[in-house]
């Protein structure tokens, strides 16, 4: 069983991701974050102990998150954040249990 200190939220955020080293880049959609980590649904073959770079889709959101793979599934890559994201969270203002993250870009 999972026992975890920090609060998680679910959301659903694009990114582009990226791994080092080795340089390996994909697109990806955050599912759950917290102040030390996220979940990370994508296909990108980052490797235990590899540093990762998120950059949200959105421009608006312009914010980068970095971490390590700390946790590899079918589905995605759980991240450990390098700094708390605490603020980032804020940013997102989620409140709700849920929380839906769209890009408004104009195509």
């Amino acid at each position: 069983m999972e026992h975890r200190c920090v609060r998680r939220y679910e959301v659903e955020i694009p990114v582009y991701a990226q791994a080092f080293p080795g340089v390996v880049s994909s697109v990806g959609c955050l599912l759950n974050v917290s102040e030390t980590g996220g979940f990370l649904l994508t296909t990108l073959p980052a490797q235990l102990h590899s540093d990762v770079s998120l950059q949200l889709i959105d421009g608006e959101l312009c914010r980068r998150l970095e971490g390590q793979v700390v946790r590899r599934s079918f589905a995605g890559l759980g991240i450990e954040w390098r700094e708390p994201a605490a603020e980032f969270i804020r940013t997102l203002d989620v409140n709700s249990e849920r929380y839906s993250h769209s890009s408004t870009s104009a195509a």
